[in-house]
């Protein structure tokens, strides 16, 4: 008897990296007057207001605790984006500062390293649009786009036209 041995080839999964100039944000311009699939936490509140070139952005503002001694309060909102790792990514935010104190900070970061950040303080360029953008290099299939707002005292800013996108 005689017997063989075939070699079969191994199944790999991809993902396919999205063409590039294409958002990968959901909801990114806050347009429908919902928050999905955006995750919002902690202390304080959003609300939806006029936003940059369109009739909603999204207002996030912190309670701050202040007093004798202050205690900081903060309101995150997150996305869980799929990726490609290996591949260069933009993350791009318009924000417009409304009220804070020189300890108030907005920041936005990608994944778990600050070097995929920004942090800007609340209380400079206040009631005017700016632009906020860094690319970065994508490490796992998933990356968890976060932005918080970190403050004393009551802080607001308000942020739309979020986007993640290869550069073209």
């Amino acid at each position: 008897m005689t017997t063989s041995q075939t070699a079969l080839p191994i199944a790999t999964t991809t993902t396919a990296a999205v063409p590039c100039g294409v958002n990968q944000v959901a909801n990114g311009g806050f347009g429908d007057g919902t928050l999905s699939p955006w995750i919002f936490a902690g202390v304080g509140t959003y609300s939806f207001v006029a936003g940059h070139n369109s009739n909603t952005g999204l207002s996030l503002t912190t309670s701050g605790l202040g007093g004798l001694v202050p205690v900081s309060t903060a309101v995150t909102l997150e996305q869980t984006i799929v990726t490609v790792p290996g591949t260069m990514y933009r993350f791009s935010v318009y924000v417009n500062n409304k009220r804070g104190n020189s300890g108030s900070t907005f920041s936005c970061r990608v994944g778990n390293l600050a070097l995929n950040s920004f942090t800007v303080p609340t209380n400079i360029n206040i009631n005017q649009w700016v632009l906020r953008t860094f690319d970065f290099t994508a490490l796992l299939p998933v990356t968890v786009v976060s932005c918080v707002l970190t403050s004393s005292v009551s802080a607001e800013v308000v942020i739309d036209d979020v986007s993640f996108e290869r550069p073209c």
